[in-house]
């Protein structure tokens, strides 16, 4: 995540920089699931929409903070 996106955080301590090796980055995955999606509300499901979004938005090679 861009630092201009979390730099609030950042100032009030909320979130630490992790130490890493000189140069690296640290990545994760992100799993969406729904035990029964049939049964998902339409709460939950305009939620995975809007997660969708963002992390797309966010996370292209090409973005820059809240594009």
């Amino acid at each position: 995540m861009p630092d201009e996106a979390i730099r609030g955080e950042l100032e009030r301590g909320a979130l630490v920089p992790i130490p890493l090796r000189e140069g690296a980055e640290r990545t994760g995955s992100l799993y969406l699931v729904f035990a029964d999606r049939d049964a998902t509300g339409p709460g939950a499901l305009r939620l995975a929409e809007i997660i969708r979004e963002s992390v797309a938005k966010e996370c292209r090679p090409d973005a820059t903070p809240h594009d």
